[in-house]
């Protein structure tokens, strides 16, 4: 039972660490605006570091229904910042501080 409510603290703090890296590279990256692209790229970087970790977990754990979702939870959501930040960034566009990316 024990090892079920720690493999269960294990899928909440994952999901809401995706969401709260999610939500930062949002702030670094918005849809209009200067940008961050080197903060976009760290956190970009971040998220899908922790959606690969969540993957190997999910792999060792192959009857966990729950934890294959929020690797692909985890999988779309660094595909996005990955398309998100080319957009934005790749392009030379201007970022915070005035230089070039």
């Amino acid at each position: 039972m024990r090892a079920v409510a720690i493999a269960a603290l294990f899928l909440c703090s994952c999901a809401v660490t995706i969401e709260a890296i999610e939500r930062a590279f949002d702030r670094a990256l918005p849809m209009s605006g200067s940008v961050d692209c080197a903060d976009a790229e760290r956190l970009r970087d971040d998220l899908c570091d922790l959606s690969r970790q969540t993957c190997a977990k999910a792999e060792g754990a192959k009857d966990d229904a729950e934890l294959a979702a929020k690797c692909a939870d985890g999988q779309r959501r660094c595909e996005r910042a990955r398309v998100r930040l080319e957009e934005r960034c790749a392009r030379g566009m201007v970022h915070e501080g005035g230089g070039r990316q």
